[in-house]
């Protein structure tokens, strides 16, 4: 197995150095001040510069509630209003106008979205009670209004409104239950979109009209992560998590999948994410059951660890004006967040880990 090594070796060996999000005093934070069953799903967050504002604005779906962070998610407050309180499946925040992003939440039975986190508005849907656990922006949003929403028991949402509607987009899924969506960074001109299901990935070439089933090398294994590569523009590298803890790598917008070498077979991913650096090249991270691995060698050499709790959502952030950070959801433990920080060195995956 990969070693593990305690939260000083593993900052200091793997470059990313990972700290609950402190608490302050007399706020409702979910991090050490309020770590006792709070679990985390999603994460959403849009830098200052992409809408004009002078302040970065984080969102975090809890089951206790939204929280949201204005410095750079190092700290967190539940978010004003009956909204705060109630269970959350997944966040999105996408851009919108010099305003500020619209913000997405997927709640029990619903959608609700809103430009201030204070008044929100219900979407509406194809039918009451449908459970979105996932939610994905255009990177054009602002132009083309497009998301996708993953959901429990109901395939694909598509909305083209900025989310104030949703539409199904069924026609070739053939498996109703998304656990994760993922869309291309070059939609404008690919129009692919992914989706992992409890049978394997399926993706879309046509933003959503119409579903294919991608060539994965298991289908018995359901795909909990998906996520495409900074430099996918340029390598095509997208990749994929499994429930038997085995990765995935496409290279040709995801319609056929090969094995990666992987260090927790055996043990879930729930989340999937890379972590641009400015100066060297991408961190590949994955979030198992009780452990954040870390590839400095494009999947091939790995840090582990110790998060303390099984990891439920990972998400990575970087633009010009700050130093790239990660952000980790833990299951009943509250937030993680590293940066990179100083040289670091991987170990090989065994050979017993590897899947031919």
């Amino acid at each position: 197995m990969v070693q593990e090594e305690t939260a000083l070796a593993w900052e200091r060996t793997a470059g990313c150095h990972l700290n609950r999000t402190g608490a302050e005093i007399g706020t409702d934070i979910p991090g050490e001040g309020e770590s006792s069953g709070l679990s985390v799903s999603s994460f959403a967050f849009a830098a200052a510069a992409a809408h004009g504002s002078s302040e970065s604005l984080g969102l975090a779906a809890a089951d206790s509630g939204l929280f949201f962070s204005r410095d750079s998610c190092r700290s967190w407050q539940r978010a004003p209003g009956p909204i705060g309180a109630l269970p959350m499946l997944t966040v999105c925040l996408a851009p919108f106008s010099s305003a500020g992003p619209r913000a997405l939440l997927g709640t029990t039975g619903g959608i609700a979205y809103s430009h201030d986190l204070s008044e929100w508005r219900l979407a509406r849907l194809p039918q009451d009670g449908i459970d979105s656990i996932s939610m994905v922006a255009s990177p054009n949003f602002a132009e083309d209004g497009t998301l996708f929403a993953g959901t429990l028991d109901y395939g694909i949402l598509h909305s083209l409104d900025r989310g104030s509607s949703w539409q199904a987009r069924h026609f070739g899924l053939l498996d109703m239950r998304v656990f994760t969506t993922a869309i291309s960074p070059l939609f404008a001109q690919d129009q692919t979109v992914l989706a992992g299901t409890p049978t394997g990935i399926f993706f879309s070439p046509n933003g959503g009209l119409a579903w294919r089933e991608a060539a994965v090398p298991d289908e018995d294994d359901a795909v909990l992560s998906i996520a495409f590569a900074p430099d996918y523009q340029v390598d095509g590298l997208i990749a994929a998590g499994t429930e038997a803890g085995l990765l995935l790598k496409s290279l040709d917008g995801g319609h056929t999948w090969q094995y990666m070498e992987t260090p927790c077979a055996g043990k879930s991913i729930n989340a999937l994410s890379f972590l641009p650096q400015r100066d060297s090249d991408p961190l590949m991270l994955l979030g198992a059951a009780d452990r954040i691995y870390v590839s400095t060698g494009s999947g091939s050499r790995w840090h582990a660890w110790e998060a303390g709790q099984t990891v439920l959502t990972l998400a990575s952030y970087a633009d010009g004006a700050q130093r790239p950070f990660v952000l980790a959801g833990l299951k009943e433990n509250g937030i993680l967040r590293g940066q990179p920080e100083g040289a670091s060195r991987s170990q090989q995956a065994p050979e017993s880990n590897r899947k031919d």
